[in-house]
Order: C-alpha cells, then sequence, then structure tokens
C-alpha cells in the first residue's frame, strides 16, 4: 500500500521543491502504511530521547549503518536521505525512498558525489520546509560490530551543516 500511495504521489512531481499540499498528507500515509508493513515483516524500531526539531537540528545522524533495511528509517522520522542510485528502482521500496524525497547517488560517477553535497547543501541551509536530512555518517553499511570510521563528508554535516 506504501509503494502504491508513493507512486501516486510521484505523478507529475518537482523533486527539486519541498514536498506540499496534498502530496504532503499522501507522503505522512506512505510513511504510515511503510510502519506497518515493516511490523508485518517483524522489523521493531525503539525511537529513544527527544527528537530534536528541525530548527534546532536540520541533520539528524543516526548509527551504525548496518544493512539496506537500515533505510527504513524514512517511515519513522519523515525525513529525506542519501541513497545509492540503483536503490531507485528497487521493487515497492523505491518508488517509496523517491517520494520520501532521496537523494540519490552514483557510485560510478564522481561528479555524483560532489552534485549529493551541493543538493545536501542546498536542502539543509534552504528557507523551503524540506524536511530533516537524516544521514549515516560511515557512509557504508558495517557488520554492526563496531563503529564505522566516519566520512569527511558525514562529520562535516552532523558538526555544521553550512558544508563550508
Amino acid at each position: 500500500m506504501a509503494w502504491a500511495v508513493s507512486c501516486i504521489g510521484l505523478i507529475n512531481i518537482d523533486q527539486s521543491v519541498p514536498i506540499s499540499g496534498w502530496r504532503k498528507s499522501l507522503q505522512r500515509v506512505s510513511s504510515f502504511l511503510g510502519r506497518v508493513c515493516c511490523k508485518c515483516c517483524g522489523f521493531s524500531v525503539t525511537m529513544t530521547g527527544t527528537r530534536a526539531a528541525k530548527s534546532e537540528a536540520p541533520v539528524l545522524v543516526a548509527a551504525p549503518h548496518s544493512s539496506f533495511f537500515d533505510a527504513l528509517a524514512i517511515f519513522w522520522t519523515e525525513a529525506f536521505i542519501v541513497n545509492r542510485e540503483e536503490n531507485k528502482n528497487l521493487l515497492l521500496i523505491g518508488k517509496c525512498v523517491q517520494f520520501a524525497q532521496a537523494i540519490f547517488v552514483s557510485r560510478e560517477r564522481k561528479e555524483s558525489r560532489e552534485e549529493c553535497k551541493e543538493e545536501i547543501k542546498r536542502r539543509v541551509n534552504s528557507d523551503e520546509d524540506w524536511d530533516q536530512f537524516m544521514i549515516f555518517p560511515e557512509g557504508t553499511t558495517s557488520n554492526r560490530q563496531a563503529l564505522m570510521s566516519f566520512k569527511p563528508e558525514g562529520s562535516c554535516l552532523a558538526s555544521q551543516y553550512s558544508l563550508s
């Protein structure tokens, strides 16, 4: 169901601006249905603490990044993320990630990483109503035995979202 709602929301969408209006309502429905689907598949998510408002913390830092399934956190946070270009076309989840306005990066194109960094900077520093940005600063998955070294871009974003 989250896939179907996301497909409807993606019709003629301009991904260069934040989702608003009826699409914002659909995005919340998609997130709710995604949470239901995850729970039905046996995924359990526990959020501890109090989430900071976007005005206080435009960047959410999540770690460790241990599997593809970590990206499902978008259903709980309703934040946008960076995702691999090839995940855009994954069955069912791909449309949900697109509708969450993820920034897609190609690992094969060096320019793609720079474009991604600039798009993150644009959204995080924008006066427009973008959702919070959630980053896994390791930049890739691990075996969950230890926290991996953070990528320089992730550390920069976590401490100073101007990316200067």
